[in-house]
């Protein structure tokens, strides 16, 4: 399967290799929105297993939820999965914006982000520390709670590239496999491949698809927010 690519295919489709990825990451926003709870986490159950097919042994899956659901996502997961961290992306920007104020529940500014590796064995992981193969190395002092700065509307993408940017420098290594089984708009493809990752990634939607594989070509080379990420 062609790497650095967004293929217009089902993720559940897939023809690459067991324990091909380092860096898995899963945001599943559109069935959050439009499923309800049992259909949906009958689909993390499918997504899960193949996650769990393709993440290398010592490779770190990020889940991104929304808090209505990311619950039930974590109760699945967890029989897959050993739960790393139960990370929270707070958006320091949102707080002075004062439409989000106007709501009958209090502002929601964070989301969870479910961080998980496939067999944690904290034995060989600390040894691998001195023959330079470990896959997490948190140069950049990252904590369970995520603040990055997002403005409404300032990126086209959910989460702030230099979120996306640090987490993918922290948890893989460059030539690693970063993988994206929903693409959305693409900018994590872009982030990998721009911090010397290779990187595949799905979309269903054609149309979507190659906007994104469009974008993705013109985001490594023009995309103001990527200069400093």
């Amino acid at each position: 399967m062609e790497l650095n690519k967004i293929h217009n295919i089902n993720f559940l489709e897939n023809t690459l290799p067991d324990k091909c990825a380092k860096l898995i990451i899963v945001d599943p926003a559109y069935f959050e929105e439009k499923e309800d709870i049992k259909v949906y986490s009958k689909n993390v159950k499918k997504w899960a297993v193949e996650c769990k097919r393709l993440l290398d042994d010592n490779g770190t899956l990020f889940w991104y939820g929304e808090a209505n659901k990311i619950a039930y996502t974590q109760i699945v997961l967890d029989k897959h999965f050993d739960l790393l961290n139960n990370l929270v992306w707070e958006n320091t920007g949102l707080k002075n914006e004062e439409w989000i104020y106007f709501s009958r529940h209090f502002p929601q500014t964070t989301k969870s982000i479910l961080m998980y590796t496939s067999e944690y064995d904290s034995f060989n992981y600390n040894s691998a520390i001195y023959f330079e193969e470990r896959q997490f190395e948190n140069s950049t002092r990252l904590t369970d709670v995520l603040r990055f700065n997002k403005k409404l509307f300032s990126e086209n993408c959910k989460f702030p590239i230099k979120l996306t940017s640090k987490l993918i420098l922290t948890c893989s290594r460059p030539n690693d496999l970063v993988l994206l089984p929903f693409i959305g708009e693409g900018i994590e493809c872009a982030m990998a491949v721009k911090q010397g990752r290779k990187t595949v990634g799905f979309e269903i939607e054609e149309k979507k698809c190659q906007m994104s594989n469009r974008k993705v070509q013109r985001i490594l080379g023009t995309h103001p927010f990527l200069a400093d990420a």
